[in-house]
C-alpha cells in the first residue's frame, strides 16, 4: 500500500529527474499537483481522526520506536510524537 514515505520517495525521485534532465518540467508539475491532492486528502484524514477521538491512518504510518512503563501507565514514542497511556 502507498503511504507518505512512498509519496516522499516519488517526489524526491522527481526532483532528481528535474536536476538530471530525465523528467521534463510539465510532467514534474503534474506530479506535484497530484501529490498536493494526496497531501490534502491526508490532512482531511488527520482531521477526521482527531474529530473522532483517535484511530489509525494507513497513509500516515509510524513505527513504534520505544515503549516505556511509567508509574501511571506507558509512554509510547513514535518518531516525533510521544503518547502517554494511562492504566
Amino acid at each position: 500500500m502507498s503511504n507518505i514515505d512512498t509519496l516522499r520517495e516519488h517526489l524526491f525521485s522527481t526532483l532528481q529527474g528535474l536536476k538530471d534532465g530525465s523528467i521534463d518540467a510539465d510532467k514534474a508539475k503534474v506530479m506535484g499537483e497530484v501529490s498536493q491532492v494526496i497531501i490534502n486528502s491526508a490532512k482531511v484524514e488527520v482531521d477526521f481522526i482527531k474529530a473522532n477521538g483517535g484511530g489509525r491512518s494507513n497513509f500516515i504510518t509510524s513505527e513504534v520506536k520505544q515503549i516505556t512503563s511509567t508509574p501511571t501507565g506507558q509512554k509510547v514514542v513514535n518518531g516525533a510524537s510521544t503518547i502517554h497511556k494511562l492504566r
